[in-house]
């Protein structure tokens, strides 16, 4: 299913085309069920993300003139693509191997992020950016398996119409139920002949 321009814009949705087929789809079985081919999509995904804040560190430290030379370049790219791997392998092995053993729930993810925080302060040789990043990087794998529990869905509302919590009887006065709602989160233009718009009844 879809949702709005955003979801059905190439650009903005990664899980389509070449980069799915290289990130993989990591939904596609559940956890703990392929644990290498889970942790190995989580190591893309992050690796992919610290080469980007890598380029950006990069061109800054250029434009201040700040890069000694192409040594250091090559010891700054080592290190950050170790320490972002070593972040999405941690956190792919502990949620996976996680839910063989106590079952698919939030808390592995939550468990997940924290090593993984943990990983970070011991990088860095710091007892309070361990606590911190444990803190943080577990709430943060708590709620996204929450919002894969419970299909919470983007929300915005000049691109895909009202936000949560609008009335019953808004625009449909119909029964506000899931099939409704799924329909109107799918429509890449809004079809008015469809519902009854409460302006309208009023108008008629």
């Amino acid at each position: 299913m879809t949702w709005g321009v955003s979801w059905r814009t190439p650009f903005l949705n990664p899980y389509k085309g070449k980069l799915r087929k290289f990130y993989g789809n990591y939904w596609e079985k559940k956890d703990g069920e392929d644990v290498f081919g889970k942790t190995l999509v989580v190591t893309k995904i992050s690796t992919s993300a610290g080469l980007v804040g890598l380029s950006y560190w990069l061109i800054m430290q250029s434009y201040k003139n700040k890069l000694t030379g192409p040594v250091e370049v090559l010891m700054r790219t080592a290190s950050t693509t170790a320490t972002f791997a070593g972040l999405g392998a941690i956190f792919g092995l502990t949620t996976q191997l996680l839910a063989q053993k106590r079952g698919d729930d939030e808390f592995n993810y939550a468990m997940g992020g924290c090593a993984a925080g943990t990983f970070i302060g011991v990088r860095m040789h710091s007892y309070s950016l361990a606590a911190q990043s444990c803190i943080y990087l577990g709430a943060a794998g708590f709620l996204y398996k929450v919002s894969k529990i419970e299909n919470w869905r983007p929300q915005f509302t000049a691109l895909n119409g009202p936000p949560m919590g609008v009335p019953e009887n808004w625009p449909s006065e119909k029964p506000y139920d899931q099939e409704f709602y799924d329909t109107y989160y799918d429509d890449l233009w809004f079809d008015k002949s469809k519902y009854v718009f409460p302006e309208d009844k009023e108008k008629s």
